[in-house]
């Protein structure tokens, strides 16, 4: 069962070979993910997310939700999550990570909300991977597949969501996970995942 790990502006939730990591960098929590290739390996970080700013970038196309505002707890049945909040602009995140261990590996699931104003066309969250083309097993609007060790690393939509990739440099790629903003409800929600498993 993963567990919380708290030290100063470094929160964690922290599995045998899956942690989430949460740190403070100036107004809001920023996040990245590590894991183990192999059993009693350290951790390396995989992923790490893109920050939006909405005075600096388009106001219009939504890069990453911002949170200032995180709280750990456990889940009725268990599972550890995390919940956060933010504002920047006229925009009003929040947010669920809820961490799942399982035999064959981890899952983490990411549920996003913005109550966004009218005029936004996109919302998304934006990832830098620390792995290049020839870790890449598959891809397409719904999933993106990178091969490490004897595992898989698979970042996947949820519903209507769509994933996006692009090269980011010698060893790395940049993905993305989002929804068009054309729905008339001021409540925008797109989810996603990040597995790390062995194929069954």
């Amino acid at each position: 069962m993963p567990v919380f790990e708290n030290s100063g502006d470094l929160r964690t939730i922290v599995g045998p070979d899956f942690a989430l990591i949460f740190e403070r960098a100036d107004d809001r929590w920023t996040h990245s993910i590590a894991v183990s290739a192999s059993p009693g390996a350290p951790r390396e970080t995989i992923a790490r997310a893109i920050e939006w700013a909405h005075d600096r970038d388009d106001p219009t196309r939504v890069v990453s939700p911002v949170f200032q505002e995180l709280h750990f707890q456990n889940h009725s049945d268990g599972t550890p999550q995390a919940l956060l909040v933010g504002m920047s602009g006229r925009h009003h995140f929040s947010a669920v990570f809820s961490l799942v261990e399982r035999a064959e590996g981890s899952t983490l699931s990411v549920d996003v909300a913005d109550r966004a104003p009218s005029d936004v066309v996109a919302l998304a969250s934006t990832y830098a991977v620390m792995l290049h083309s020839g870790d890449l097993e598959g891809c397409d609007e719904s999933m993106i597949c990178w091969s490490i060790s004897d595992r898989r690393l698979r970042f996947q939509a949820v519903a209507s969501a769509r994933v996006g990739l692009a090269e980011a440099g010698r060893r790395a790629t940049r993905v993305q996970v989002g929804i068009d903003a054309n729905s008339s409800t001021p409540t925008r929600r797109w989810q996603y995942s990040w597995d790390f498993s062995r194929p069954v």
